[in-house]
């Protein structure tokens, strides 16, 4: 199925969207959901934020649906700072041909550090940046102490399974002290759906 939410909480998103100046989600998402990451918003015309996708070894394919989107918004790949063999300039090349920019950014533990990701994003003059994912995404994010507010909305639907799809993904706290605590929570209804919306606390 593709929706787990409503539609008013959907229409929330892109209000967010729309308010930020950049968007960013991992390789794996755009391989398995082929995202447009524009704002869709209902008898107004919305502002697209920065579509920023984090893809190490630069395998993005440049027939992603995000690459041809009418939009005004730029897209930014950011790879790992690494050496260039004959096959990443190309696949660079034939990224670079679709408008879009690819950023080099310093490896930490074969990841994309994303501390230092920050920075260059802050003297492009990108100050707000909405995180979407994936798992891997939000789990490093939070990891790097990179995430300001939080947000999630539950839907009220069980699944039931023991095979659904975490959240966060990679290792987790292991005694309930060293949660990552929220401060200043708020919750929201849209429709059957609620947002629940906090400031992470800092030590």
């Amino acid at each position: 199925s593709k929706w787990v939410t409503g539609e008013s909480a959907r229409m929330h998103v892109h209000d967010v969207r729309h308010a930020v100046d950049a968007i960013m989600v991992g390789i794996g998402t755009v391989k398995q959901d082929d995202p447009s990451l524009t704002t869709r918003l209902e008898n107004r015309r919305g502002r697209d934020p920065k579509r920023i996708i984090l893809d190490t070894r630069l395998s993005i394919s440049p027939d992603a649906r995000l690459f041809h989107q009418s939009s005004d918004a730029a897209t930014i790949i950011v790879t790992g700072d690494i050496p260039e063999g004959a096959g990443h300039k190309k696949r660079r090349a034939a990224v670079e041909k679709t408008g879009a920019s690819v950023v080099p950014v310093p490896l930490k533990n074969k990841k994309i550090d994303l501390t230092a990701l920050m920075v260059k994003l802050g003297g492009m003059g990108i100050t707000s940046l909405l995180i979407e994912g994936g798992a891997q995404v939000i789990a490093s994010s939070f990891a790097a102490g990179i995430v300001n507010k939080s947000m999630f909305f539950y839907a009220p639907k069980l699944l039931g399974g023991s095979d659904g799809v975490p959240i966060c993904s990679g290792k987790g706290a292991g005694l309930m002290k060293d949660c990552i605590m929220l401060q200043g929570v708020r919750m929201e209804r849209f429709g059957e759906d609620f947002l629940i919306e906090g400031y992470v606390k800092r030590d």
